[in-house]
């Protein structure tokens, strides 16, 4: 019976060890969205795409909607009912490399900079949204198309490991 109960523990265990989620975490994800974007291998294939201006109505900039190219951006809201942590990375398998952005303003041209960390206050939210902070999804594997789903793993200095699954959508008008 003894030993009965130490493998039922031992599954417990395991199976806990594997979840991507940190149920203890004072963190929580809200309202998480990606842009459409197209992979290049999609680019190639149709040209009248890729030679298309990119309008204010169909997106591009920090405004607009799809991202004509390789790139997208996560967007989100991390709130924290503890303790002040960092994001420091993200990842997810449909970017070749995924970086941690916010945009200024030098002069009168808008610029992303990449950063090192994202801070999450205490007891406060960090708000990723277009023409702020957002994470990067650099060098698209595969198309991204409105109604698709990702999974995002963001990594904080505290709280580890935390993954989410981001719709893509188009960002609202605000």
């Amino acid at each position: 019976m003894k030993r009965f109960m130490l493998g039922l523990l031992v599954l417990f265990l395991a199976g806990c060890g594997a979840t991507t989620d940190n149920a203890a975490s004072p963190l929580t994800i809200e309202g998480s969205f990606a842009r459409p974007a197209f992979a290049p291998a999609t680019l190639m294939q149709t040209p009248t795409m890729a030679t298309t201006p990119i309008s204010p109505t169909m997106g591009g900039g920090m405004g607009g909607g799809a991202m004509m190219g390789s790139n997208s951006a996560a967007y989100m809201t991390i709130r924290n009912t503890g303790a002040a942590d960092n994001l420091i990375a993200a990842a997810t398998d449909v970017a070749g490399k995924v970086e941690l952005h916010t945009v200024t303003a030098d002069g009168d041209v808008m610029k992303m900079e990449q950063v090192e960390k994202i801070e999450v206050p205490a007891n406060g939210e960090a708000v990723l949204k277009p023409g702020g902070f957002h994470i990067m999804l650099l060098e698209i594997k595969q198309d991204l198309k409105v109604g698709d789903t990702l999974d995002l793993t963001l990594t904080f200095e505290k709280a580890g490991k935390i993954t989410v699954k981001v719709p893509v959508q188009m960002p609202s008008a605000q």
